[in-house]
């Protein structure tokens, strides 16, 4: 983006690209697409931002709910199943690359040395994602206050934090048992929209805690056929929500979950320099932010862990595999995927098992 805005058209100067990428990157929801709203937003107002945000989401969009469908056809049962044993590995490859990348970012954060092995360990013991992020958010802002000797009034910012996500998390599970009518489905990732901070692999995370552990509307197979729909077609990685709402839900469910996940970063436009002027006057709210981030990295580690748990001895040969030919010879993520995708089809086609 930068090179296109920036350099080639000359829209923004460095420092009015840099300044929206810094905003971006302490909001949550899908940072690239807010980004591209923002750009649009400086360049054409509500209209431009509205042009730059569908332009830049409904390629890939469009795509992975064409795959998605393509993918759930009934004759095509066994070349899927096929196909995803084989991109399972690569998918596990480039989120551990993915959270090695998230979590050397992160560690420049304030608090990140105390703060990051306190949010593993609550990513496993808390039953709620966003009880995870408040205690990150609580845990460095009471770090910053020890030093400026407010701990009282940072512990008491710590409880409220808990208390309320708390109160989303019980709400979650109340939920849990509904029936994912296209409505839950809109509200459900709707609120996964205002609730990920980082990067598309964050999502994945939330996703596998709430809807494959919790409530049940999808498999890890299906989370992982969405992820990879997701990482093989151009575009944000959020459109996995595209493909999770159609397995849920068919095309209504799509587009649903579509319309849910991205309409925090369109929001996000109104709320930009509120923003921008909090974090100014606030360092307390820049250390809770930073806290929130850290956790975001103990989710995607959880996430990891789950994603390569049931792989098989042959699978892990495959992640060596995969691993050199994205790090020693550069090779393109997307084309290692489909060179998944290939090798998976052939063998459902010649009937060899990939076990």
């Amino acid at each position: 983006m930068e090179a296109e805005v920036v350099t080639k058209r000359g829209w923004l100067t460095r420092g009015e690209f840099l300044d929206r990428m810094a905003l971006v990157q302490v909001l949550p929801g899908p940072n690239s697409t807010e980004l591209a709203i923002h750009i649009g937003y400086a360049r054409g107002g509500w209209r431009g931002a509205l042009i730059a945000g569908l332009c830049f989401i409904l390629p890939s969009v469009v795509l992975v709910w064409l795959l998605a469908a393509l993918s759930g056809a009934q004759g095509l049962r066994s070349i899927t199943t096929s196909v995803l044993w084989w991109m399972a590995p690569v998918v596990v490859v480039i989120i551990a690359d993915a959270l090695w990348k998230f979590g050397r970012q992160a560690w420049g954060r304030s608090g990140a040395m105390v703060v990051m092995p306190l949010t593993a360990l609550a990513a496993v013991a808390l039953p709620s994602d966003l009880l995870v992020l408040a205690a990150g958010a609580a845990a460095a802002v009471v770090l910053q206050g020890r030093r400026r000797g407010n701990a009282v009034g940072a512990m008491a910012l710590l409880a409220g934090a808990l208390t309320s996500a708390n109160g989303l998390g019980a709400q979650a599970a109340a939920g849990a048992s509904a029936g994912p009518g296209l409505t839950a489905i809109l509200l459900y990732f709707l609120r996964a929209g205002v609730s990920v901070f980082g990067s598309g692999y964050v999502l994945l995370a939330y996703l596998q805690r709430d809807l494959v552990q919790g409530r049940g509307w999808l498999s890890m197979d299906a989370l992982l056929q969405a992820s990879a729909l997701a990482q093989i077609t151009p575009g944000p990685l959020f459109s996995t929500a595209t493909a999770a709402g159609y397995i849920i839900g068919g095309s209504a469910g799509a587009a649903a979950a579509t319309i849910g996940i991205f309409m925090p970063a369109f929001a996000s436009v109104a709320v930009g320099e509120p923003v921008r002027r909090l974090l100014q006057r606030s360092p307390l709210t820049r250390t809770a932010l930073d806290g929130v981030v850290i956790a975001s990295v103990a989710l995607l580690g959880r996430a990891l862990v789950g994603f390569a748990a049931p792989l098989q001895p042959v699978q892990w040969v495959a992640c060596a595999v995969v691993a050199v030919a994205l790090f020693r010879y550069s090779v393109a993520p997307t084309l290692v995927l489909l060179t998944a995708v290939a090798v998976g089809a052939a063998g459902a086609v010649l009937h060899l098992s990939p076990s």
